[in-house]
């Protein structure tokens, strides 16, 4: 993305954005850091109007948050972690018991866990060993 070339980190997914601090100003205070992110927003937003992008102002986060929800996970600048929100931790976990009980799932249910358990491997980077299982497994069974 054009933004990147100016300093300005962004993550982009399809048509989720997430801007970051100027890299110049990831050492400065608070107070510095906060103008940064607002000028990196404001930036980003024009050069995002300009190239004919329309925005959800009422989904959008314009003002400079440290910790913040992105793709279903929270983003904590102050500890630079990601990790996963709760109420999804709670809507995982009796799903993923109930399989354990079972003795076999169909590809389409290995499937939907799979894709499910990869959103989450950036708060859990060990999560990508047991996703490659699965996709191993998978692919075993000619799937």
């Amino acid at each position: 993305m054009y933004c990147r070339s100016l300093g300005i980190p962004m993550v982009v997914w399809i048509d989720d954005m997430l801007g970051m601090t100027e890299r110049r100003c990831r050492a400065a205070s608070d107070e510095n850091q906060f103008q940064s992110a607002l000028r990196a927003m404001v930036a980003v937003s024009i050069i995002l109007f300009k190239a004919g992008y329309f925005l959800g102002l009422p989904k959008c986060k314009l003002i400079p948050e440290r910790v913040m929800t992105y793709l279903g996970i929270e983003c904590d600048s102050i500890r630079s972690k990601f990790s996963v929100p709760e109420e999804r931790i709670l809507k995982y976990v009796p799903l993923l018991q109930g399989l354990v009980a079972r003795k076999c799932l169909s590809f389409s249910e290995m499937e939907r866990i799979v894709g499910k358990l990869v959103s989450l491997e950036c708060a859990v980077p060990a999560g990508m060993w047991y996703t490659n299982e699965q996709y191993a497994a998978m692919r075993a069974a000619g799937v």
